[in-house]
């Protein structure tokens, strides 16, 4: 650097140890000295103060909106602040402070612009159509609207979806299946221990009055014929071609 052999006046532009400039201002220089430390005689661009600040990068000035201490938002909302110049941004970012999410909402930058989203997340959708494996109940993980396949309302176990009224409703062909399964259980554990009777009654037969202690069962003959009765009943209450609606037979009670 060449140093001057006569004393002048410089207008000085100083920056600190980030290269941000601070100040400015006429000095004297003396005869034979060069400029003091973190400084430049380049003219400082035009620039807005309040968004924006200059760095003397590489023997310029370099302006930007993007200086160190100042607070933006990711794509999530989250504020974040710029901790040195240049530095790494995420792709998606905003200076601009985001809105409070209204409630049931959550805050996202979308296209440059802040914007409320539905926000469902840890609940579960539930399929309209209940009989349809590949739409079938999930939890909400993303944000926004739920698919017109799925409903936020929980359904009762035999519920199908009113497509007209937009609603779960009770239906009668689905708990059609399941009464007539839980009547088919009822008839065989009743009918189970009918014959279960019927066999220790045909045994007890067979031991002699002396011995009556021993027998599983004191059925007399009418209760007998009862038994065998209700046998013929059970049998035949799952045949009806109207089963389950037809009711359930009226039984001796013995058992």
């Amino acid at each position: 650097m060449k140093f001057s052999n006569k004393d002048r006046k410089e207008h000085l532009f100083h920056y600190n140890e980030n290269n941000e400039f601070t100040h400015d201002g006429i000095m004297n220089i003396r005869a034979h000295m060069g400029l003091p430390a973190l400084c430049t005689v380049k003219a400082l661009p035009t620039y807005a103060m309040e968004t924006e600040k200059c760095y003397f990068i590489n023997d310029e000035w370099v302006k930007t909106e993007l200086f160190i201490g100042r607070n933006y938002w990711d794509e999530n909302a989250k504020e974040m602040f710029i901790k040195s110049f240049p530095e790494s941004m995420p792709e998606h970012y905003s200076l601009t402070k985001p809105p409070k999410p209204k409630k049931g909402f959550a805050v996202r930058l979308v296209n440059d612009k802040w914007k409320q989203l539905e926000d469902h997340r840890g609940k579960i959708a539930f399929a309209k159509d209940r009989d349809n494996d590949e739409k079938g109940n999930y939890q909400v993980e993303e944000l926004g609207v739920i698919p017109n396949t799925h409903t936020l309302l929980e359904p009762e176990q035999f519920d199908s979806w009113n497509i007209e009224l937009d609603v779960w409703q009770y239906d009668e062909a689905r708990y059609r299946p399941y009464w007539a399964q839980t009547e088919k259980q009822w008839q065989q554990e009743l009918l189970t221990k009918v014959e279960a009777e019927l066999l220790f009654y045909a045994q007890d037969k067979q031991i002699p009055e002396i011995y009556s202690e021993l027998r599983k069962t004191n059925y007399t003959e009418d209760e007998y014929y009862s038994l065998l009765g209700d046998r013929i009943l059970l049998n035949e209450y799952v045949e009806q071609d109207d089963f389950p609606e037809c009711g359930r037979p009226t039984l001796s009670g013995l058992i």
